[in-house]
């Protein structure tokens, strides 16, 4: 894969997990369970496509970027997890003691991704025609 198309993928990617990421918070914000638990099961599939997406196994990577891409994806992966246990929330206790999967490791992941792909620092504006 060219740096262009990994460039095109990841954001393609990687876009709508932050759309999606920083819609989240406002829905479990709401107390609205039903909605909570929407939210939940469309972020599980979500984040489950776009792990299989950047996994190394599943696409050819340039080499310098292959370490990175698989951090981001086992993020995903570990979100993936987080929104079903918010999909089977039966209380807002429940979502409560829900715990959002650490994303320092990734995060620091993405922007080595970002700097090697030269998509600039800014995630949102990187993605603000997508």
């Amino acid at each position: 894969m060219t740096r262009q198309e990994s460039a095109t993928l990841y954001l393609s990617t990687v876009c709508r997990m932050n759309a999606f990421n920083r819609s989240i918070g406002e829905i479990v914000q709401s107390g609205d369970l039903a909605s909570i638990r929407k939210a939940g099961a469309e972020g599980r599939e979500l984040a489950a496509s776009a792990a299989r997406v950047l996994d190394p196994t599943n696409a050819n990577w340039p080499v310098e970027l292959v370490d990175d891409v698989a951090a981001v994806a086992r993020s995903y992966y570990a979100l993936t997890s987080f929104f079903d246990e918010l999909s089977r929330a039966q209380t807002l206790g429940d979502v409560l003691w829900t715990r959002y999967p650490d994303q320092e490791l990734s995060a620091a992941a993405a922007q080595r991704i970002r700097t090697l792909l030269e998509l600039g620092n800014d995630p949102v504006a990187s993605c603000a025609n997508r």
